[in-house]
């Protein structure tokens, strides 16, 4: 039964990453899409915040089931966590959308099964264009990503295997048009531990398409559809656990298909986080990880609209720390760009969290 389960992991994981034909531009919605990620991905977790964005291979923070669902591993009977994102501007266009939140819970059934529920956003943002129109299109835009996330998890000794129901909504605001879109995305995760000391992990997303109708609350006249494609993502990382648990370093990899959209190229970044255990109650981390630009130039001379998107790669630094007084946990992450551009696009990002656990 267990090899029938990994096989069919593969074989679902092999299917989904090959190669797809590019969509073209001219089809796809310039709201509810994957040009925007570097600045609307949000980390859902205050801890893997502090820590360069890693956890693909960690456990027990519920938040973490947006990187794997694997990840979740509480050490009691049931965990609440909570978690926020506030960022600054980036461009002077990309602004602050309020859905950057995470709500999530877990409850150990027994040694081998736990199940979750969480309510995140993975992506919000609004754009504000100061005056300036693009084309047809107005001022200002907004768009977010709802989640609503049901984790599964078997745990057989060295093997744990995990399945996320998403139950997923895009919704995008076009100046007075309300565009909505729903999905359900099945995303699964593997983390084995060889060793106490050492873990892998592995997650897939699989990517989906869509058509978003777009509707005006004034006039039933001027509805409209557009395309909206979501690539593949995986993602991989590693765990080292050194000093009886007190030390731990993380080594992850993300990859999106972006490049099955016509003016992109694939995403591949790294993350490096550190946590010491300073004592029972205090935890601290840092970290560091890379958004490397993912917009294919060559398209750009009649894509206009598209012109002031990054042309640079970005690189964050990230510190954090968690205190811990009983069943509760406070935490706070903070990344921030370090290498900053002639285009501005850098950001800045505080994550707060707090979980019970009992």
């Amino acid at each position: 039964m267990n090899k029938k389960i990994i096989s069919l992991l593969v074989l679902m994981l092999c299917f989904n990453i090959l190669p797809n034909n590019k969509i073209s531009a001219q089809y796809l919605d310039f709201i509810a899409n994957p040009q925007w990620e570097y600045y609307s991905t949000n980390v859902l977790s205050a801890v893997s915040a502090g820590k360069g964005n890693t956890g693909v291979a960690s456990s027990g923070d519920a938040g973490l089931i947006y990187l794997n669902p694997s990840t979740l591993n509480i050490g009691k009977k049931v965990q609440i966590n909570i978690c926020y994102n506030l960022k600054s501007n980036s461009a002077e266009f990309l602004n602050q959308n309020f859905f950057a939140l995470s709500i999530a819970g877990a409850y150990r059934l027994n040694n081998y099964l736990q199940i979750g529920f969480a309510y995140q956003n993975d992506y919000s943002y609004t754009r504000k264009f100061h005056g300036a129109t693009v084309g047809s299109y107005p001022e200002n835009f907004s768009f977010e990503s709802h989640s609503l996330r049901i984790p599964i998890v078997y745990n057989l000794d060295m093997l744990r295997l995990g399945l996320n129901i998403n139950l997923m909504n895009l919704n995008s605001d076009l100046g007075g048009f309300n565009g909505s879109l729903w999905k359900i995305v099945p995303e699964v995760g593997m983390i084995v531990t060889p060793v106490p000391e050492f873990s892998i992990g592995l997650s897939f997303y699989p990517g989906f398409t869509g058509d978003i109708k777009y509707t005006n609350k004034y006039s039933e006249y001027n509805n409209f559809i557009n395309y909206v494609k979501f690539p593949n993502r995986i993602k991989a990382g590693t765990e080292i656990r050194l000093y009886d648990n007190k030390l731990k370093l993380s080594f992850d990899y993300h990859h999106a298909n972006t490049s099955s959209i016509e003016y992109l190229k694939d995403q591949n970044n790294y993350h490096i986080g550190l946590d010491y255990s300073i004592n029972e109650n205090w935890n601290f981390r840092c970290g560091i990880f890379t958004i490397f630009n993912y917009i294919d130039k060559q398209y750009l001379s009649y894509l206009t609209y598209y012109r002031d998107i990054s042309y640079s790669d970005l690189y964050f630094a990230t510190v954090g720390t968690t205190f811990k007084y009983e069943n509760y946990s406070f935490n706070l992450g903070i990344m921030d760009n370090i290498v900053h551009n002639s285009q501005n696009i850098s950001y800045f990002v505080i994550n707060f969290g707090a979980g019970y656990e009992f």
